[in-house]
């Protein structure tokens, strides 16, 4: 299968990052969390081609570094437009089938991009046409998405995407449906979810990753220590419970 991984520009991205980390850093970060993803792509069973869209510099170096394909979008496109475009590209090229991943997701496993293909096929093989997404902890994201065929319904990614993606499937007849996996339901947007990141791979002496390496060489790990040892404020959004949720309503 295509996985299409959109890399915003940097000028653009991880605003709400702002508050603790530089324009240089922030960008410094989406290049390090955007090769270790590429690297858990290359890992996964189900994935055999990956679709780069983006008009950043670190974009090209890292298609051309693990010999990727890169398709440039206009400097002016949102995230909608450029997986949009993507979409009819792939649809150009006889793809049926694409996985829309994004690139702040440095905890995802490879055997969760598998269980999410796995089950959105199964999905295929009884209806042609179909939607997966597998949400973020706060059940308004939509982390991944899988579409069979590529363009079968329009994007709408922004603030709760979930429920758009959902509304727009049910308007087009497409049957829809949500996968639940544990790393693909964390992304990186607020300072904390940085600061939870980067205790997670501390703890493991084992771990690397060009996202930990980052944050070290940088001394943003040390930014992050006031978080890391904080006592959480509120309760956090709670993937088991959102699922949970869902299928009660569902019954």
């Amino acid at each position: 299968m295509w996985c299409v991984l959109p890399l915003k520009p940097t000028a653009f991205a991880k605003h709400r990052l702002s508050q603790l980390l530089s324009p240089i850093e922030r960008a410094g970060l989406m290049a390090a969390m955007a090769e270790d993803i590429i690297l858990t792509l290359l890992r996964c069973n189900r994935i055999n081609n990956i679709l780069i869209t983006s008009t950043e510099v670190y974009a090209a170096r890292l298609a051309k570094k693990y010999r990727l394909h890169l398709l440039a979008c206009p400097s002016d496109s949102n995230l909608n437009s450029a997986v949009s475009n993507a979409a009819e590209y792939l649809q150009r090229c006889h793809v049926e089938t694409m996985l829309v991943l994004h690139g702040d997701l440095p905890q995802v496993l490879a055997s969760d991009i598998d269980y999410i293909i796995d089950t959105h096929l199964k999905l295929v093989q009884l209806q042609s046409k179909a939607i997966t997404i597998a949400p973020d902890n706060t059940g308004k994201g939509s982390n991944v998405l899988c579409c069979t065929p590529t363009n079968v319904i329009p994007f709408l990614y922004g603030p709760n995407s979930l429920r758009q993606h959902e509304n727009v499937a049910h308007y087009y007849g497409v049957p829809f449906q949500l996968c639940f996996t544990e790393s693909t339901a964390h992304d990186i947007d607020h300072p904390e979810d940085l600061a939870k990141f980067a205790a997670t791979l501390c703890r493991d002496i084992n771990t690397k990753t060009n996202t930990l390496d980052y944050l070290n060489q940088t001394g943003i790990i040390k930014k992050l220590q006031p978080l890391i040892k904080a006592p959480t404020q509120q309760s956090q959004p709670n993937l088991a419970e959102f699922k949970s949720a869902r299928i009660q309503a569902m019954v």
